[in-house]
């Protein structure tokens, strides 16, 4: 690809104008050049820019790695090791066990959170699997699977639900609740963000507030319910919700908030701005755990055009 229509390509990506394809491309030439040298700005005036898009292109079509799955002990993390070696992911190195015991008035429930850079694996009692994001917190009673099969979360987390049609699985996300039999979806509920998502990869769910229901999702559908309106919006999944899982967060028209909170998850830093044209854009980003922060800002800017500089623990771009 010619420097020209590179620039061209970077530039409709730039104004959101891209297609999925054509972000990729864009993903994978900054990903390849940060990769290959931090002073990617000298680098890139010597690469062999027909060699490059090549390589890019090979790269694009290569076939994901599939998790390897291990039988693990009721809400037993997977060992720091393997999951490194299963998914290449430094942000699921687990430093210590955040797993904690609460007793409560009426009942027991055991608590398991995730700090920065951190996502754990949970398989629990119905053989269900739990994926939990960095800065996330899940409340397992003790009940569950025996009378019931209801969670609480705050933060994200993506599950794969094992079918019980006797003991619907019930996840609580602020105010509402998601129900489903089995399937795989994911939650999004930080307290931070404005909006709550529900994004349905497989089957089917239910998603109520009180005894309302806001939507009935199907495979690829979506719902984003906003706390301060409390409207709730449904429609197709442009991406797909789990690939945090693996490492790779994809921001699709993502709100400058979902940005940081991104950055807060993997680097543990406060982004901000008192830029118009920076809080109000909408976001195709693509975050890939294996980069440094120092690289993920620089092709953050370097796209929407603009600079940074760090305050403390803040990113400030103007």
């Amino acid at each position: 690809m010619e420097g020209t229509k590179l620039k061209r390509l970077i530039e409709r990506y730039r104004k959101g104008k891209a297609n999925a394809a054509e972000r990729l491309v864009v993903d994978w030439w900054y990903s390849s050049l940060l990769e290959k040298s931090e002073q990617h700005e000298e680098l890139a005036e010597q690469v062999d820019m027909v060699a490059f898009q090549e390589e890019i292109i090979q790269r694009a079509h290569e076939r994901p790695k599939t998790v390897a799955w291990y039988r693990k002990t009721w809400l037993r993390p997977v060992a720091a090791a393997g999951l490194f070696c299963c998914l290449s992911l430094t942000w699921l190195l687990l430093r210590h066990d955040n797993t904690s015991h609460h007793q409560a008035a009426d009942a027991t429930y055991t608590v398991v959170e995730t700090g920065i850079r951190q996502v754990k694996l949970l398989k629990l009692p119905d053989s269900s699997i739990v994926y939990l994001n960095a800065n996330s917190r899940l409340k397992i009673p003790a009940e569950f699977d025996k009378t019931h099969r209801d969670l609480q979360l705050e933060g994200e987390a993506f599950f794969e639900v094992a079918s019980d049609p006797s003991l619907p699985f019930r996840i609580a996300a602020d105010s509402l609740q998601v129900v489903v039999l089995g399937t795989k979806f994911n939650v999004q509920s930080y307290k931070n963000l404005d909006n709550i998502r529900v994004q349905v990869i497989e089957g089917r769910v239910q998603v109520n507030r009180g005894a309302k229901q806001l939507a009935l999702l199907g495979q690829q559908e979506q719902m984003e319910y906003n706390r301060q309106t409390e409207l709730a919006f449904t429609g197709r999944s442009s991406a797909v919700p789990n690939t945090w899982t693996r490492g790779v967060l994809v921001l699709d028209r993502a709100s400058f908030g979902e940005v940081g909170q991104a950055m807060y998850n993997l680097y543990g830093i406060q982004l901000r701005s008192s830029d118009s044209a920076v809080l109000n854009r909408k976001y195709n980003f693509t975050i890939r755990s294996i980069r440094t922060l120092g690289q993920t800002l620089e092709q953050l800017t370097e796209l929407i055009n603009k600079q940074y500089k760090k305050e403390g623990d803040e990113i400030i771009l103007y």
